[in-house]
């Protein structure tokens, strides 16, 4: 080999070389760029999750809120319909309805 041979394999050498790092370096800058919407899609990930379980607990104490609510308003109406049956049967056994007399 003469020297003119060496010289043109070591030219191709570097560029080869200069080609190699150029690859690796757009090689890291898609890996970042990879890594960067990992991270994005992760961290969005929690933040629907989260919201999710903020909706499920929201609409959760909505529903136990409504059956609390729903619970006492029947508890209101039985003990009202409780009133009137007792005062009816307290007016009812001291005296008796005119039309009770009159058609007997």
């Amino acid at each position: 080999m003469d020297s003119e041979e060496l010289r043109r394999l070591a030219e191709s050498a570097r560029a080869s070389a200069d080609e190699a790092r150029r690859a690796a370096d757009e090689a890291r800058r898609h890996r970042d760029t990879v890594l960067l919407v990992a991270e994005g899609l992760r961290r969005s990930g929690e933040e629907g999750r989260a919201a999710a379980e903020r909706v499920r607990r929201t609409a959760a104490q909505h529903f136990e809120t409504d059956t609390r609510r729903a619970i006492r308003e029947e508890v209101e109406i039985s003990a009202e319909i409780q009133k009137s049956a007792d005062a009816l049967e307290g007016s009812g056994s001291g005296r008796r309805d005119r039309r009770t007399k009159r058609r007997r």
